[in-house]
């Protein structure tokens, strides 16, 4: 009891320091227009600006994932959560813009969850000649390749879904498209069905480098997400980690880190 309280009255007397040392607020008329901003993040589900606290957590997740996997680059990357609403597509997007927003990586982005796209809507994009379409033969992958507002982010859309994408995942040309996607970019990110809905994430282990699974805290039992991870490595999966998301903090983040 004592602990927290010391660290409550610490975090008390930094957030005074800091409102102290803080400059004056510019009225609306000398602001930059022109400020330099990071990089945008969204809430794929909410269709809103995520604040900027938000932006260095997924800058740490790509600093965490870089230091310790040094050998990424040129790999195929798989985001997947255990069952719906998790925050995948959440996720994959902003560790996609936190890559790109070093412009020395150029990164892919894949809408791989075809049987509820989604990709297409967060970027403002048509969702025509996407990843299905490219499988069907309907398209090339120059004209599914599509910029974004980041220089050196791309996307590739869901396509049309004709209700069978499960054959689509398991294509044997899926593969081949992957690796020569992968040659192209520093890294490929790929967005996945659920794993405990469909068997479609199953099939993409075999296909993909490495896999980080997402989950939502105080939502997913854990014997929910430990199941999926099970599934996920017995289809020989590299899983790389997971990503805890939508974390409520009860006290001030600040609080935490000195518990």
């Amino acid at each position: 009891m004592g602990k927290t309280f010391e660290a409550i009255e610490q975090a008390k007397r930094e957030k005074d320091s800091q409102k102290a040392m803080a400059p004056p607020q510019l009225k609306e008329r000398d602001t930059d227009t022109h400020p330099e901003d990071p990089v945008t993040l969204i809430d794929t589900k909410k269709k809103q600006v995520l604040l900027p606290t938000s932006f260095e957590q997924y800058q740490q997740l790509k600093t965490s994932l870089l230091n310790r996997y040094p050998d990424l680059k040129h790999k195929v990357i798989m985001l997947v959560s255990s069952s719906e609403n998790e925050g995948c597509t959440t996720t994959a997007v902003n560790l996609a813009r936190a890559l790109a927003s070093d412009d020395k990586i150029k990164v892919l982005l894949i809408d791989g969850n075809l049987r509820s796209s989604s990709l297409h809507q967060a970027f403002g994009l048509d969702n025509k000649n996407g990843l299905s379409d490219i499988i069907r033969g309907d398209s090339d992958t120059e004209q599914a390749i599509k910029k974004t507002d980041i220089e050196n982010l791309f996307v590739v859309t869901g396509g049309k879904n004709d209700g069978n994408s499960a054959s689509i995942l398991d294509s044997s040309e899926l593969k081949p498209l992957l690796d020569q996607l992968k040659e192209r970019f520093d890294f490929v990110i790929l967005d996945a069905p659920p794993v405990t809905l469909y068997s479609d994430s199953i099939s993409l282990c075999s296909k993909v480098d490495g896999v980080i699974s997402v989950v939502e805290a105080e939502k997913t039992r854990w014997e929910v997400a430990e199941g999926a991870k099970e599934k996920l490595k017995a289809a020989g999966a590299r899983i790389l980690g997971g990503v805890l998301n939508k974390r409520k903090y009860h006290i001030p983040q600040s609080v935490y880190k000195r518990l």
